[in-house]
């Protein structure tokens, strides 16, 4: 994520994708393409890359960690509820809300269960959804969101 920060500011994105490719790779090699250290770097590459507009990669890194902390974990799990939020905020920019408005759904169902509606975690993600049904014109059920955050 710092690499990922000072790439938007410095606008050093070449390097600092190299410096997380790396990463990665290390950490494959170390822990597998599974393990919880990876799946941050992989979050932290697809991160770096939507921030640069490459989304159909940036996609394939986040829907690879997010199946993996399915797979790991399973829905209830705090990494892939936030790999979730974060695969849905892509789709959203990318303009397929309606995928990325059930994974939000989901993510925030589930999230409340799990943590507490106060958490603070689902109040961004309700936010999210918020924010995406606004951009999908449907005003009435975005100010619900909204009230609820």
């Amino acid at each position: 994520d710092l690499a990922c920060l000072q790439a938007k500011h410095l606008h050093m994105f070449e390097e600092a994708e190299e410096l997380l490719r790396a990463t990665l790779a290390g950490r494959e090699a170390v822990f597998g393409h599974s393990h919880d250290v990876t799946n941050e770097t992989v979050l932290a590459l697809a991160r770096l890359l939507q921030a640069q507009f490459r989304f159909a990669e940036a996609e394939v890194l986040f829907r690879r960690a997010l199946e993996h902390s399915l797979v790991e974990h399973g829905f209830a799990a705090r990494t892939t509820l936030l790999a979730a939020n974060l695969l849905a905020l892509l789709l959203q920019a990318k303009g397929d809300l309606f995928e990325a408005y059930v994974i939000l759904t989901r993510t925030v169902t589930v999230g409340t269960a799990v943590l507490g509606a106060k958490h603070l975690d689902v109040l961004v993600w309700r936010n999210n959804t918020a924010v995406l049904l606004q951009d999908a014109r449907d005003l009435q059920r975005a100010e619900s969101q909204f009230r609820k955050t």
